[in-house]
């Protein structure tokens, strides 16, 4: 059995469902429904309360670059070529 949320409604083995339900199917059919993009898979796992902040060991240290003067380009419009 797996857990997947309806991105779309439709009419199924459980009966009417609506976008966002959260409905538990079994694996077959539940990839059935995924491949046809009316749900996604559901993972089971929570999400995490809070990240875990970094230590100053494992920041990178950001080296500054020396700002290089940008050439000027010039725009140059093409000539008009004779008339002959």
């Amino acid at each position: 059995m797996m857990k997947v949320k309806a991105l779309w409604g439709f009419v199924g083995n459980k009966g009417r469902v609506y976008a966002g339900d959260e409905i538990e199917v079994s694996q077959q059919y539940g990839h059935s429904l995924i491949g046809k993009g009316l749900a996604a898979a559901v993972s089971d796992l929570a999400a995490p309360n809070e990240n875990k902040k970094a230590e100053p060991a494992e920041t990178q240290e950001i080296k500054a670059t020396p700002n290089k003067k940008a050439t000027p380009t010039e725009n140059k419009k093409a000539e008009p070529k004779e008339k002959q």
